[in-house]
């Protein structure tokens, strides 16, 4: 019984030359149409945490420019605010405690007790795993989750300098 009989697919060594090449074609335009996705979400991602800043200072935001050495190596930050010292992490996927993401913690750990960022805000659009919730919770990394968390109804909505008017914690 021929391949094409059990599973209803072509094995590639019985296609003609021209429907391998086809799908060879195929499996490349994929790959580079999945890089092109990945590369737009991240930018999307990003402008979208640049909505955590209020609207005044939204312009001195500068994006996926600012890197800091840290001993764990380099940090490249999504959203920096150099004004106000905010780095916002910008996490477009369910975001697990991957090696990556547990190195990026670290640094961003580091940043905060060296004093080179005086907040940092992770924006985790889909979510995140309780372990990764609960080893920014150690550090003192604000967690936005869901698209309304970030910006919208019902959101936690752009953050203010503290002491700016209209902060309830000053008397």
């Amino acid at each position: 019984m021929s391949r094409r009989k059990r599973t209803g697919r072509v094995a590639p060594d019985e296609m003609p030359a021209s429907a391998r090449e086809q799908q060879d074609l195929a499996a490349l335009f994929e790959l580079r149409a999945r890089s092109i996705r990945n590369r737009t979400r991240g930018r999307l991602g990003e402008v979208m945490a640049a909505t955590i800043v209020a609207r005044p200072e939204r312009d001195r935001v500068v994006y996926d420019r600012v890197c800091f050495k840290t001993p764990l190596g380099l940090r490249r930050i999504d959203c920096f605010d150099p004004l106000a010292k905010l780095a916002i992490e910008s996490k477009n996927t369910y975001v697990c405690a991957t090696r990556l993401v547990r190195a990026q913690i670290e640094k961003d750990a580091f940043l905060l007790r060296e004093g080179r960022c005086n907040r940092i805000i992770w924006a985790l659009y889909k979510g995140g795993s309780a372990r990764v919730l609960r080893l920014l919770a150690e550090h003192p990394i604000e967690v936005r989750m869901g698209w309304d968390g970030i910006v919208g109804p019902g959101g936690a909505g752009p953050v203010e300098e503290p002491g700016a008017a209209g902060d309830s914690s000053q008397p």
